[in-house]
């Protein structure tokens, strides 16, 4: 994904004035007073979020608000950061698509069939981030078997015997009986 394309899922945070230099890159070396905590709490948002621009107007004039890294109420700059989940998610969804563009439509079609009654199991509506994982690997099964030149097919409900069909099956024969 392109970087212009990524910064539709950048937000503006608030952080800690003394880590701004290292989050933005223009220091390698953590501030020395670090306790473990906070140390845990800049991994974790670096984890989740790149930071693309510190807003130079906060540097000189910092912000008193909540440090998205530490939690508490400081002198805080400015940045603009780029979620990472959104775009990994975004990411696979669009790889996702192209995997499902390169199908037969019969086989689109039975892909999305089996995907939405997959996807109204309760492990999916209880939890609706296994969906996107799912659908992609789902999708790589259907395009592995298109490959190998297998069709997929959803199996049609055979006509269910009633009481008249069955009274009216040709008896057995005695000998196939013995």
């Amino acid at each position: 994904m392109e970087f212009k394309d990524r910064l539709k899922y950048a937000d503006t945070l608030y952080v800690s004035q003394h880590w701004a230099s290292y989050l933005a890159g223009a220091t390698d070396e953590l501030p020395s007073d670090l306790d473990e905590k906070e140390e845990k709490g800049i991994e974790k948002f670096e984890r989740e979020w790149e930071v693309v621009e510190v807003k130079p107007e906060t540097v000189d004039a910092p912000v008193f608000a909540r440090c998205e890294i530490s939690g508490l109420m400081a002198d805080c700059v400015e940045v603009v950061a780029i979620n990472r989940d959104l775009i990994k998610a975004e990411e696979q969804r669009i790889e996702t698509d192209n995997k499902l563009g390169k199908l037969s439509e019969e086989n689109k079609k039975t892909f999305e069939s089996v995907y939405q009654a997959h996807i109204r199991q309760d492990e999916f509506r209880n939890h609706p981030d296994l969906k996107p994982a799912f659908r992609a690997k789902l999708a790589d099964m259907f395009l592995a078997a298109q490959e190998k030149g297998v069709t997929l097919k959803l199996n049609e409900p055979s006509p269910q015997k009633t009481a008249e069909t069955v009274g009216k099956e040709k008896p057995a024969n005695k000998d196939q009986e013995r």
